[in-house]
This record gives structure tokens, sequence and C-alpha cells, in this order.
């Protein structure tokens, strides 16, 4: 059996069978326990991983709710074969999630162009990796709103990425 045991913080997660398929898509919130008899149980502490990875599978979560519908917080949904978890419960409105930041976290591809981030929900986390004038970068802190251009005092920030 895989588990995930009390955490400090809360951690999202993805079971898959022996054959590759998702099963499960989730999170443990702290101080609870997940466990499972599949054969995989991938999970992370950042919500940006694990949009990366639930984008893969983006068909198996529920559709993004039409305008006028309710949105709950904390669900992530398929939003037209992309995974976008929902940041704050509202109702859906007709704007784009990508239009949206402070409602939504979109998943981001790894090596994307550096896009300014508009709060905790899109800010680059350690090890994340973007594009920036031409040049490749690789964030050295969580939660980083800075830009990557190598210049004072923001290069503590990021480092070329090779």
């Amino acid at each position: 059996m895989i588990e995930i045991n009390k955490p400090t913080n809360k951690n999202y997660w993805v079971a898959t069978a022996t054959d590759g398929s998702v099963v499960h898509i989730g999170e443990t919130n702290p101080n609870q326990v997940t466990s499972t008899g599949l054969d995989s149980l991938d999970y992370t502490e950042s919500v940006e991983e694990h949009l990366l990875t639930a984008s893969q599978y983006a068909e198996t979560f529920p559709d993004l709710p039409p305008q006028g519908e309710p949105v709950e917080a904390g669900v992530t949904y398929n939003d037209n074969g992309q995974a976008v978890r929902c940041v704050q419960s509202h109702t859906r409105t007709a704007d784009a999630v990508e239009d949206i930041p402070a409602l939504f976290a979109v998943a981001r591809q790894q090596q994307d162009e550096w896009v300014q981030p508009t709060g905790a929900q899109d800010a680059y986390q350690t090890g994340d990796i973007v594009t920036y004038n031409g040049e490749t970068w690789i964030s050295k802190i969580d939660a980083n709103t800075t830009v990557p251009d190598g210049d004072e005092p923001f290069n503590r920030y990021w480092e070329p990425y090779p």
C-alpha cells in the first residue's frame, strides 16, 4: 500500500494503475492520510507541479462549468483539454481563465516565455524554467515574481539555465 501520511503541508496527487491509466486525482490536507492499493501515487506540495502532471490527464477532470454556474475553490477542471485549478469559489464568468488569474491557476509548461505573475497563485517556484529575452532561466526561490533579466537586485532570484 502506498500512502501520504500526515503531511505538514497540503499535497496534490495522481494515482495510476499498472497500465498507466489515472484512477484518482486529488489532494491531502495537512495531518490527514491518503492511501491506495494502486501501483503508483505521485504527489507534490507544489500546485504548479501538480497542474503540469494533471494536464496530461485533463480529460479526467470535470469540465469547467459554463457561464453563470458555480465554480469551487480547490477543484481542478478540464478547460478544453487544459487542467485549471480554481483559486477562489465564484460564479463562472464569460472571461477566459487565462484572463482572470485571481480566480484560476492555469498549468504552465516548463520553458514557456516568462509572464509577470499577478499573485501567489501564479508565482514561479524553485526549479521553474522560463525563457526571457531569448535566454533560459531557472528560479532559485519559491513565490518568485521578479523579472529574470540578470540585473541587480533580482539576479539573486534567477540563474541562467544551461
